[in-house]
């Protein structure tokens, strides 16, 4: 990305798209998407948990 000069946020973000476009042609991996798509929420918030548990016991 950095060669072309190109914005890596808009090229993983065109690529997304594209692949959710695909995606959503297929019901099962449709579903498999919208899964990921709320565990990537909830990962989060339990890795800033974790992180924040962390910083409170070495803080």
């Amino acid at each position: 990305m950095r060669r072309s000069g190109a914005d890596g946020d808009a090229q993983i973000q065109d690529v997304v798209a594209k692949v959710t476009e695909v995606a959503n042609q297929f019901p099962k991996l449709r579903a498999l998407g919208e899964s990921w798509a709320e565990a990537d929420v909830d990962l989060d918030y339990g890795l800033n948990t974790i992180l924040d548990g962390l910083a409170a016991q070495l803080g």
